[in-house]
């Protein structure tokens, strides 16, 4: 009997089976004063975790054990190991699914007793507000991989697991915008959605793709024998972990001289996941609110935005608001230049539809006649008369 492996596998986000493991894992920890020697536990201390657990369902179907006073108890455990508002809800939440999973039952008003006890889910890390000159100074820093995926981010409000696990498939760069397709199953929500990418970042990602596969192979050689992989046919756009990308994102930070420490916890202030937060508060300028949410990925935008616009009207707002999550990396008397070349090609293009339009009414009209000897006598006349 697994009773924490069985509970688990009831989940098929690797997040949420992680976060539900190591809630069970305190649970126990702060019931029975089983502590692990390290972060990881060894095959050793799982196997006395699920005795534990095994354990402390036995008891309470025994009444020799509390759940509501245990859970109350284990508020103040968390609490004083300093954990962050939401860690210690969803230790919480984790532990209550899993009771309800073993026929744990915890009356309503008592459930509410002790929801009341958890604090206010609050940032625990003060962070910094990323701007375009935030990410510029970065930028200057990073490798072209490093770029490409910091414009990506900045320009799409993609979460970074959705980035890491986008493939070259999920990209349409014939598309303008660029277009960014995210299956379900790499997805937070488990909807499927779309957003894009500005032009800027999409030059950056071609420049990427053309030289990816050097890259690598680089990459292979300088770590033969060391602990350094490239899967052969990852068809994944960025072959790199969020450990990795964070600590490269970190050293670009510190060298650009933007590095700062909370007090409290000790982490960067400048975060990855502010360029969520920069596209989502710059789009907005720009857009509408719940087009915005559709593109970042919550739920009511989603269902809102997918209702009201079709794919090509959402193409259309992005590229509204495009030039809010626009670095400008380059040169303005350039980028000037580019922006009016594209204003003159489209105009041109759309006067080359109607001259097309028209070619086809007048070849349609031509062949009308040449079917008809009728009407081609008549106007043969006609043009005849006009000539006299």
């Amino acid at each position: 009997m697994s009773p924490i492996e069985d509970f688990i596998s009831l989940y098929s986000a690797n997040g949420t089976r992680s976060a539900y493991k190591a809630a069970l894992f305190n649970f126990m920890t702060h019931c029975y004063n089983f502590h692990r020697e390290k972060r990881n536990a060894t095959p050793e201390e799982i196997a006395r975790y699920e005795e534990l657990a095994a354990q402390y369902v036995q008891e309470v179907k025994a009444e020799e054990r509390d759940p509501v006073h245990d859970l109350q108890r284990f508020i103040v455990f968390l609490r004083e190991k300093n954990m962050a508002a939401k860690t210690q809800g969803n230790n919480v939440a984790g532990v209550c699914e899993w009771m309800a999973h073993n026929k744990i039952r915890i009356e309503r008003d008592d459930l509410k007793r002790v929801r009341r006890r958890l604090p206010k889910d609050r940032p625990v890390t003060q962070e910094e507000i990323i701007t375009r000159e935030t990410i510029a100074k970065i930028l200057a820093h990073l490798d072209i991989r490093g770029r490409a995926a910091v414009l990506v981010l900045a320009s799409s409000g993609v979460r970074i697991g959705e980035l890491l696990l986008l493939e070259d498939r999920d990209i349409d760069l014939s598309s303008t915008p660029a277009r960014v397709h995210l299956r379900p199953e790499i997805t937070k929500s488990k909807e499927a959605r779309d957003t894009f990418i500005s032009e800027e970042a999409k030059e950056t990602l071609i420049e990427w793709l053309r030289v990816r596969e050097d890259y690598h192979s680089r990459a292979r050689s300088k770590g033969a024998g060391l602990s350094l992989r490239y899967r052969d046919n990852d068809p994944r756009v960025f072959q790199t972990s969020k450990t990795n990308f964070h600590y490269f994102w970190d050293r670009a930070v510190i060298k650009a001289g933007l590095f700062s420490r909370d007090e409290r916890t000790r982490l960067n202030k400048v975060r990855v996941h502010g360029l969520r937060k920069f596209f989502r508060t710059n789009m907005a300028l720009k857009i509408p609110a719940d087009v915005v949410e559709a593109f970042i990925g919550h739920a009511d935008g989603l269902e809102l935005a997918y209702r009201r616009f079709t794919i090509e009207q959402l193409s259309e707002q992005y590229e509204r608001g495009m030039e809010m999550v626009t670095i400008n990396t380059g040169d303005p008397a350039v980028r000037q230049e580019v922006k009016t070349l594209r204003e003159q090609n489209k105009e041109l293009q759309e006067r080359l539809e109607e001259l097309e339009k028209m070619n086809r009414v007048v070849e349609a009209s031509t062949a009308a006649f040449m079917r008809d000897p009728e009407k081609l006598r008549r106007l043969d006349k006609f043009l005849a008369q006009l000539t006299d």
